[in-house]
């Protein structure tokens, strides 16, 4: 018989196993899902003569699986009220999913390893556990206490340091030469920022050092470096660019690493035209885990479209169809994307602005105003759902679609909070049908909310007819580079959208983009 027990008690921990590896062998495909390692310890176990041995499993559960799935097992414990368990295990952590994590703690017969008895469950969200420095105290029906350690793997820190020469740059327009390179990750859904250089205005162009993310290269689908020339009073344009990869990266300075540079259309400039790696080495940087974990205050700014193409509240068939019993289109989106950031704040206030409509007493035009006329915040989720359902009935929808005044309403908070020396990061989250094109004013609001401690999602609502109008927008937003209309860059990923069609992923990339600003602050600092 208990040959038969420890036959199962390993057939569970195989099956654990395997689902875990499962897991992992996604961490190096995705560059949203980061692996962290959970510890545990106790006290205030009572054992018992018909029951002195303790063990704990963890589960965990996201919106990707149906219930629970069963991640480790500790180690028993006999005949200590107090103690810590040996086995560590790794949880696959992502900031766009409502990760749960459960405990289960079990009273263990004896030696045979009989369970005989609960303490109890309790949950506790991973983002929660992941974003303190402490650990956490979850207390069972029993009166037991467990302690609950997140520790972040090293590896999450893991940069490369690259310094590029270019050789016979020049501009092949009649623009004078000023020479920049982007160094950014491009898949099937969008493309990602990661890196801008200086301008450089010599055809043998020597760039200083950088450094980026090791994370995202090993799961990029295509690491491209393009070349571009500052252009005065005009868009920049591509001098050439060239495909790469973490793997060859690592190859090493010299030949190997020496790129002939190719047009838009894919053929070759000149064979005198080229980039060379000069140096490549590992290096160290800050991770997400580290600005969350320094007390930074992830502080959520909601912006809601109230134009008139998406429909009178009043309208069943409209997206902001208000109904007493029922959720409409912008509610779902609300609940479904923003309750993942709120998940991750420390504060539960959210700002919660509006635009596109007639507001106020005498109904005048507005592209920036407060849902709730007497404070600009909100409580938490379910203040932002039932503000947002009261001051849709009290406002006329009108047009057109304007974001760049919510977009600098925010800014101007992020850039107060680096002259305050805040330790914050704003996250404005638009929620759009996407009938709009982006003015150059937009543009320019997105440049300006690059050099702060902000990002922009914007949350694409409904499905249209006119999806060519939207997928030109998401163009215009991720495509690089975003130049204002002062001649300045954005020297990082400042703006993803997320829509039916083009994968959930952009919440995702949320941690990559706020360890991008810690990295370009303290390069610049």
């Amino acid at each position: 018989e208990r040959e038969i027990r420890k036959e199962r008690k390993m057939s569970a921990h195989s099956s654990s196993s395997t689902q875990l590896q499962a897991h992992g062998a996604s961490f190096t495909r995705d560059m949203t899902l980061y692996g962290v390692e959970l510890s545990l310890s106790f006290s205030n176990f009572r054992p018992l003569p018909e029951s002195h041995g303790i063990r704990i499993s963890v589960h965990l559960k996201d919106n990707a699986s149906a219930g629970f799935l069963e991640l480790s097992q500790s180690d028993t414990v006999f005949d200590l009220p107090s103690s810590s368990f040996s086995q560590k295990t790794t949880v696959p952590y992502r900031f766009d999913h409502p990760q749960i994590l459960q405990f289960r703690a079990e009273r263990i017969k004896d030696e045979s390893l009989l369970v005989c008895g609960s303490e109890g469950i309790v949950e506790e969200p991973l983002a929660t556990l992941v974003c303190s420095p402490v650990p956490h105290h979850l207390q069972f029906p029993t009166g037991l206490l467990l302690s609950v350690q997140i520790r972040i793997p090293s590896s999450n820190n893991d940069y490369l340091r690259l310094r590029f020469v270019g050789e016979h740059i020049k501009s092949y327009n009649n623009f004078a030469l000023g020479a920049y390179f982007l160094v950014v990750i491009v898949s099937e859904q969008r493309t990602f920022l990661l890196y801008k250089s200086e301008v450089i205005r010599s055809k043998e162009a020597k760039w200083t050092s950088f450094r980026i993310p090791i994370q995202p290269l090993e799961s990029a689908a295509s690491l491209q470096v393009h070349v571009m020339n500052e252009n005065l009073n005009h868009g920049d344009s591509l001098i050439g660019y060239f495909v790469t990869s973490i793997t060859q990266l690592m190859k090493g300075a010299g030949a190997l690493n020496t790129y002939m540079l190719m047009d838009a259309s894919g053929a070759r400039r000149s064979d005198k035209l080229l980039l060379e790696l000069k140096s490549v080495e590992r290096d160290s940087g800050p991770s997400f885990f580290d600005v969350m974990r320094s007390g930074c205050d992830l502080r959520p700014s909601i912006a809601i479209d109230f134009t008139a193409s998406n429909g009178s509240p009043l309208d069943p068939m409209a997206l902001h169809y208000i109904h007493p019993h029922s959720a409409n289109a912008y509610h779902e989106s609300i609940i479904s994307n923003f309750s993942l950031v709120h998940l991750h704040m420390r504060d539960q206030r959210v700002s919660l602005l509006g635009f596109g409509a007639k507001v106020g007493p005498k109904l005048e035009m507005n592209n920036c105003f407060q849902l709730d006329a007497s404070s600009e915040h909100v409580l938490g989720l379910r203040g932002v759902i039932e503000t947002y359902r009261r001051a849709s009935l009290a406002l006329q929808p009108f047009g057109p679609t304007q974001y760049a005044d919510v977009i600098y309403h925010t800014s101007k908070f992020a850039k107060a909070s680096v002259r305050l020396n805040m330790n914050a990061f704003y996250l404005q989250v638009i929620f759009t049908d996407g009938c709009s094109s982006l003015s150059p004013r937009v543009v320019d609001a997105l440049v300006d909310a690059s050099f702060s401690p902000m990002a922009v999602i914007f949350v694409l609502v409904g499905s249209k007819t006119g999806r060519e109008r939207e997928a030109e927008n998401t163009r215009v937003v991720q495509n690089h580079p975003l130049k204002h209309s002062d001649g300045r860059v954005a020297p990082r990923q400042v703006a993803l959208v997320l829509s039916e069609t083009a994968g959930e992923d952009g919440l995702g990339l949320v941690p990559l983009m706020i360890s991008q600003w810690k990295n370009l602050s303290e390069a610049s600092a």
